[in-house]
């Protein structure tokens, strides 16, 4: 289970203070499909930084299989994101003399052992893209 409670995010750019998340909360399941629709500037970047661990909330937390992650030091994030969370970057964090398939498996190759069905696993079919309304996972 991953849960967002009561997640705020503040900018401050300057003097000016943008509120980019105010009090969001939700709780996603195994197996859960979720989407984050809104206009542009509506905070899906920063609440998806925040979830992926990549950003900290300005107040709220962060649960992790019922465990707080909130405020992990940036190595004990680092590691969550590459052991149980997985995070795919739209754009400059992807290898450019990788295939898709092997920028899917990466980080898997970085677990070593614990990760010895990483080129099966990427391969799994309910992580590839479909249509909306014809995924059958």
């Amino acid at each position: 289970m991953f849960k967002i409670d009561q997640i705020t995010k503040i900018y401050n750019p300057g003097t000016t203070n943008i509120k980019a998340l105010d009090q969001v909360s939700f709780s996603v399941m195994e197996a859960d499909m979720l989407i984050i629709m809104g206009r542009s500037g509506s905070g899906k970047s920063t609440l998806l930084r925040i979830m992926g661990l990549l950003d900290y909330p300005t107040t709220g937390d962060i649960y992790l299989e019922d465990k707080k992650v909130t405020s992990l030091p940036e190595w004990k994030r680092a590691s969550l994101r590459l052991e149980r969370i997985g995070y795919v970057f739209q754009e400059y964090a992807l290898l450019g003399e990788l295939t898709a398939h092997q920028n899917v498996y990466l980080p898997g190759m970085m677990l070593g052992a614990n990760g010895t069905n990483f080129k099966q696993k990427a391969m799994d079919r309910k992580w590839q893209l479909c249509k909306p309304g014809a995924c059958n996972l």
